[in-house]
C-alpha cells in the first residue's frame, strides 16, 4: 500500500480552506465561524508546507556536506600519499638543515645524489663549494660527482632543493659551442706595398700570403673566402673561435714574419663577432671589430664574444697609412662639419698636457680659417705643470689669446644644438675635461693618435684616429695643407704646437 503523503494532503486542505475563506466573504449568510476556521486551517497548512520545505533544504545540505566530507577524505588521503611519494621518490633532492648547516633530514633522492645517509652530517664536509654558496646565494649551480645541479635555497626555512640539470647544461653548452661566429681578415697597406713590384712578383707575394691564410684556415677548421685581395671572410663556430683565442691568433705573427722577411710593409687585421643575433647584424659587428683592430695599429685582432671585447696581437709597430688622399678626405669632411656649424668648442682630456693644448690650439686655427668662432674648453685647475707655465705666459705676455679660452661652465652655458664639439687627444668620455658638455653636445668630432678600444666614445659624427702618428698635433697640422683657405698661425702658437710633438715623442726620440 502506498504511503500516505501529508504534504499533498496539506496542499489540498490549503486550497479547500482558501476557497471557503473567500466564499465566506462573498456570501455573508454563512456563519462567521466558518470564515475563521478556514483562515486557521489555511495558516496551519501554509506553515506546515513552509516547515517541510525548510526541512527538505536542510536535509539536502546535510547530504551535500556528507558527500563533500567523503570527497575531502578521499582527496586528503591522496594528497598525503602524493606528499609521501614526492618526498621519497620525486627526482629532486630535498635537504633540511639547522643553523649550523648540519643536515637534519633528507629525502631519498638527496641521499642518492651525495651517496650518503646525510642526516647529522655537516654540509661543509660534504661539499665545501655548496657550503660557501648556501650562505651567500639563494640560487646557484654546483657540481656534485660530475653532475650539475641547480640549487634553490630557502634560508628562512633552512631548506635546500637540488635539481639535476646535467642534460640541459650539456645541451646549452652544445648550443653555445655551435653559435655562429663571423670574421673579416684584412691586409692593410697591401696595394701600396706591392705597387712598385712587377706583375709576377706581385702575384707571387699575393699567392704566398693567400697560402699562409689557407693553411691556417685548414688547420683551424674554419671557412676562409676572399672577396678581394685585401679582405677575407671567416666563418666558424664558438668552439673554433675559443680555440683560436686560446692560441692567440698566431696567423698575425705568421703574416708579420713573412712580410718582414720579404721587406713588405703589410700588416694583418682581424675583426670577429660571436653573438646570438641575426647574420646581418653579426656581420656589422664583425666590421666594427675590424675597424677597432685597424685603429689600434700593428698586427691586431679584435673579438667581441657575447658582449665582451678581447684584443690580440700588438707585437709590431703601426705602419704609416696616412696617404695624401686619405688625409684630404678627412680634411674635407671635417671642414664641411665646421662650416655647417654655428661655432666650435674644442675640448681635450683632464690634466691637459702639451699635446692636448697644442692640438686644441691647432683645431681653433683650423676652424677660424673657415670663418667659424672657436673656443678651447680650458680648466685651469686641471692642467699639468707645462701648460700651467704656458698659461702664466699667456696671462702676462699674450693676453689676446685668453679670448680663445673658455671655462667648462661658460662653455656649457653657450653651447647649442648647432655647435660642434671637437674632441682632441682622447676618445674616452670619463677622461674629458667636462662630461656634462659632452652629454649636451649634439654634433661631435674626434681626432686622436691613441689606440681605440671598446670603451671609446661611439656617438660621434666624425672620427680620425691614427695610432701611427706621433701626436694629435701632427694629425691636425697635417690637415692644414689641404684646406682651401690659408691658416694663420703666430710664431708663439706654432711654438706651442711643436712643443706638443716634442713632448709626446720625448724630444723626437720615438714616434
Amino acid at each position: 500500500m502506498k504511503k500516505f503523503n501529508f504534504r499533498h494532503f496539506a496542499i489540498l486542505l490549503a486550497f479547500i480552506s482558501c476557497f471557503f475563506g473567500v466564499y465566506s466573504f462573498i456570501n455573508e449568510k454563512l456563519p462567521v465561524a466558518i470564515r475563521y476556521v478556514a483562515i486557521a486551517l489555511f495558516s496551519i497548512c501554509v506553515t506546515y508546507l513552509y516547515m517541510v520545505k525548510i526541512g527538505n533544504k536542510n536535509q539536502k545540505r546535510l547530504e551535500w556536506l556528507e558527500g563533500r566530507q567523503k570527497l575531502w577524505n578521499s582527496i586528503s588521503y591522496r594528497v598525503k600519499k602524493a606528499g609521501e611519494i614526492s618526498f621519497t621518490k620525486i627526482p629532486i633532492g630535498i635537504i633540511v638543515y639547522d643553523e649550523n648547516k648540519t643536515i637534519e633530514w633528507a629525502n631519498n633522492r638527496a641521499k642518492e645524489i651525495f651517496m650518503s645517509p646525510l642526516v647529522d652530517r655537516k654540509i661543509e664536509l660534504l661539499n665545501p663549494e655548496l657550503y660557501t654558496k648556501i650562505k651567500l646565494q639563494t640560487e646557484f649551480d654546483v657540481m656534485i660527482y660530475g653532475r650539475t645541479y641547480n640549487c634553490l635555497v630557502f634560508p628562512e626555512d633552512n631548506i635546500l632543493y637540488l635539481i639535476d640539470k646535467t642534460e640541459s647544461a650539456e645541451i646549452s653548452q652544445k648550443y653555445r659551442s655551435r653559435m655562429l661566429a663571423l670574421g673579416i681578415l684584412g691586409l692593410d697597406n697591401l696595394e701600396q706595398a706591392l705597387s712598385s713590384l712587377d706583375a709576377q712578383e706581385r702575384a707571387s707575394h699575393i699567392s704566398n700570403i693567400i697560402g699562409i691564410l689557407s693553411d691556417w684556415a685548414e688547420k683551424s677548421q674554419i671557412y676562409l673566402r676572399g672577396y678581394s685581395e685585401a679582405q677575407y671572410l671567416l666563418i666558424m663556430d664558438r668552439a673554433q673561435l675559443s680555440a683560436l683565442m686560446a692560441e692567440g691568433f698566431p696567423i698575425l705573427e705568421e703574416v708579420k714574419n713573412y712580410c718582414v722577411r720579404e721587406g713588405l710593409r703589410i700588416t694583418a687585421f682581424i675583426g670577429i663577432a660571436c653573438e646570438d643575433v641575426t647574420a646581418d647584424k653579426l656581420f656589422e659587428l664583425a666590421e666594427q671589430q675590424l675597424e677597432m683592430a685597424t685603429n689600434r695599429g700593428g698586427n691586431q685582432c679584435s673579438v667581441v664574444l657575447e658582449g665582451h671585447v678581447t684584443y690580440f696581437g700588438a707585437r709590431t709597430t703601426s705602419i704609416e697609412t696616412r696617404s695624401p688622399v686619405f688625409v684630404r678626405v678627412k680634411t674635407e669632411t671635417l671642414a664641411e662639419m665646421i662650416e655647417g656649424s654655428k661655432d666650435v668648442f674644442v675640448m681635450s682630456h683632464n690634466d691637459m698636457d702639451a699635446d692636448s693644448f697644442g692640438a686644441c690650439l691647432a683645431a681653433v686655427k683650423f676652424a677660424e680659417a673657415l670663418n667659424r668662432e672657436a673656443k678651447i674648453v680650458f680648466d685651469q685647475d686641471s692642467i699639468d705643470e707645462t701648460i700651467s707655465n704656458v698659461y702664466k705666459v699667456i696671462r702676462q705676455e699674450y693676453v689676446n689669446l685668453l679670448d680663445h679660452l673658455l671655462s667648462p661652465q661658460e662653455a656649457l652655458h653657450r653651447i647649442s644644438d648647432e655647435s660642434l664639439l671637437l674632441i682632441v687627444d682622447t676618445q674616452y668620455q670619463h677622461l674629458l675635461t667636462s662630461e656634462k658638455l659632452f652629454k649636451k653636445a649634439k654634433k661631435i668630432a674626434i681626432i686622436d693618435h691613441h689606440r681605440r678600444n671598446n670603451d671609446a666614445i661611439k656617438n660621434y659624427q666624425f672620427l680620425y684616429t691614427q695610432s701611427s702618428a706621433s701626436s694629435t698635433v701632427e694629425l691636425i697640422v697635417e690637415m692644414f695643407q689641404f684646406l682651401e683657405k690659408e691658416v694663420e698661425i703666430a710664431p708663439i702658437e706654432a711654438t706651442w704646437m711643436l712643443m706638443g710633438v716634442i713632448v709626446d715623442t720625448n724630444n723626437l726620440m720615438y714616434r
